[in-house]
C-alpha cells in the first residue's frame, strides 16, 4: 500500500516454471521505515481489507520476508553502448 510508505518497485508473477511463487518488491530506506510501513498497514482500512480479499480468495499461501540490499554499480543503470536491445525474460 503506497500511502503507507515505501517505494513499490513492482509485483513478480509466475511466467514459466512454478506456478504459485509471486514477488512483491518494495523499498525502504531502513529497517526503521519498514517497521513504521508495518504499523501503519495494520492500522489501515484499506490494508485490512485489502489482506482480508487476498485471504478470502487465497491468494496467500505463505508469506516470507527477505531483506536484500541493492549492489549500488548495477541497481537502476541505464545499459551500456549505443544499442539497447530488450529482452523479456
Amino acid at each position: 500500500m503506497p500511502q503507507c510508505g515505501g517505494d513499490l518497485l513492482g509485483y513478480f508473477v509466475p511466467h514459466e516454471g512454478t506456478n504459485n511463487t509471486a514477488f512483491g518488491l518494495i523499498s525502504f530506506n531502513s529497517l526503521a521505515d519498514y517497521e513504521r510501513y508495518r504499523a501503519k498497514l495494520r492500522q489501515s482500512e484499506l490494508g485490512a481489507a485489502n489482506f482480508q480479499f487476498a485471504k478470502t480468495n487465497k491468494f496467500i499461501i505463505a508469506e516470507k520476508r527477505t531483506f536484500l540490499q541493492a549492489v549500488a554499480s548495477t541497481y537502476k543503470q541505464e545499459p551500456e553502448g549505443e544499442q539497447h536491445v530488450s529482452c523479456n525474460i
